[in-house]
């Protein structure tokens, strides 16, 4: 036989032997589609759902972040809550709300009350998603830092029953927000 020949059907083999094709069974494992980060404006529409949903005054304003809180590459929406003060605040602070960022999406996860500026979100995580610190104060306790942890779907709703902080907070472990 023709070299040249030889040559293509050994290429033509190779090629085919690599190639995995359809089969099911070829061992190759086909990489996730990737996920795209919701914008601001899928925020502020999720957020304007939510205000619709508990029937909140129309002059509801607030201030929002947005952070990766599970290391996925999408920045979660975590809202404050300002006014009307009577609605959204208490003798404690105000309400927090934490939507989970998804593909190109937001869905609500978590609503904090008795939420005070700054909020800190730590380096450490637990069940996959970073804890929240939280500062107490204008409550009948003492002033105190308090972590508030993921469960697996949701952080806790009241931070007065959760653990004091015991490390120190630095900007080396931490991220400040709503000062």
């Amino acid at each position: 036989m023709n070299t040249k020949f030889l040559l293509f059907l050994s290429l033509c083999f190779l090629v085919s032997a690599c190639s995995g094709g359809a089969n099911k069974n070829s061992g190759l494992t086909p990489m996730p589609p990737s996920k795209t980060d919701p914008t601001d404006s899928n925020l502020i529409g999720e957020i304007n759902k939510y205000l619709a949903s508990r029937s909140a005054p129309s002059n509801s304003q607030y201030d929002y972040v947005r952070y990766d809180l599970n290391n996925d590459g999408l920045r979660e929406g975590l809202v404050l809550f300002k006014t009307p003060y009577s609605y959204w605040c208490g003798w404690a602070g105000c309400s927090l709300v934490i939507f989970n960022a998804d593909d190109n999406r937001f869905n609500f996860n978590t609503e904090m009350t008795r939420v005070r500026g700054p909020i800190y979100i730590h380096q450490k995580a637990t069940k996959g998603y970073k804890d929240i610190i939280l500062g107490l104060s204008g409550t009948n306790m003492s002033n105190k830092n308090v972590v508030m942890q993921y469960d697996g779907k949701k952080y806790p709703a009241n931070p007065m029953t959760e653990p004091e902080l015991t490390d120190l907070l630095t900007p080396s472990v931490s991220k400040g927000f709503f000062f």
